[in-house]
């Protein structure tokens, strides 16, 4: 009975010995090989959590791109059948506020007690708090079998991002919507600044070319509306900072120019016009005596 005893407890630290010993927290892989082999034959793929060869940002600022990169390792007691292949590593984003320019890792081989860095940049894409997630998978061709660990580094990263750039706003104090104008029309308005300071703005009539209107804040421009038919015409605006434009704002009003001669009035007849029409009647009379 003690012999059997004996034997038992040296089977249990033959077993401990061959076993990896792994800091409490670290995660692994599972171990395959024991669905087959009950001799503590072991085989596992592992992100080294906490390497000093691992490079986890805590922090991102937008503009900026910044390396990750962890530290993958095959561990195993087998003499034969200890090549993992097809090794590869994932890198993701959890709530999607960073992006990975690859986001998959080709490793290839390890055998065991090997390990190698897998490699990302990534980059931001919203502000806010998020989490890495970072995922390895490998094959061992005995048997096909598959392997895979995954690592969500603490604390989460933090993503800055500037704010979004504004255009700058234009808007028109003159003439009134609708109304009817003639000769000169003096245009007015203002111009705001969005990011950037207003540099210029521009005008057109009728989707005709744009040209500069005077100012930029407070900007005027006069249109020569007895170049324009009579009737409804559009006066449209737009503000530019130099990198991005305002949306345009716009303002129908009606031309309405008397024409030269029109109007039903009659024409003056100057002094010589007169004489001759005296002149006429005159001889008029003297041939209706004869």
């Amino acid at each position: 009975m003690q012999e059997r005893y004996r034997f038992a407890m040296a089977l249990v630290a033959a077993l401990l010995v061959s076993a990896p010993l792994w800091p409490a927290g670290i995660s692994k892989s599972t171990n395959p090989c024991a669905t087959c082999h009950k001799d503590g034959r072991y085989m596992y793929l592992d992100i080294l959590e906490g390497d000093a060869g691992n490079i986890l940002p805590t922090v991102i600022n937008d503009g900026k791109t910044l390396a990750v990169a962890v530290v993958i390792q095959v561990t195993g007691n087998t003499a034969g059948n200890n090549v993992m292949s097809g090794i590869y590593a994932t890198l993701a984003s959890q709530n999607g506020l960073f992006s990975v320019a690859s986001p998959s890792y080709s490793l290839g081989s390890l055998a065991a007690g090997q390990s190698a860095i897998a490699y990302w940049n990534i980059s931001v894409v919203s502000a806010g708090s998020d989490v890495m997630l970072i995922t390895s998978r490998g094959l061992n061709s005995h048997k096909n079998q598959q392997f895979s660990d995954s690592y969500a580094p603490s604390p989460t990263i933090t993503v800055n991002k500037a704010g979004a750039d504004l255009p700058p706003s234009v808007s028109l104090t003159g003439p009134a919507p609708g109304q009817t104008v003639k000769g000169q029309l003096t245009v007015t308005g203002t111009a705001t600044k969005g990011t950037r300071a207003v540099t210029s703005v521009q005008f057109r009539v009728d989707s005709g070319q744009w040209t500069d209107a005077s100012g930029t804040q407070s900007w005027s421009f006069t249109v020569d509306t007895t170049k324009l038919q009579n009737g409804a015409h559009t006066i449209e605006v737009r503000a530019s900072d130099g990198t991005m434009d305002s949306d345009i704002a716009s303002r129908s009003v009606t031309v309405n120019n008397q024409k030269a001669g029109g109007g039903g009035s009659t024409p003056m007849l100057d002094g010589w016009m007169v004489l001759a029409l005296f002149s006429a009647v005159g001889a008029l009379l003297c041939l209706r005596r004869k």
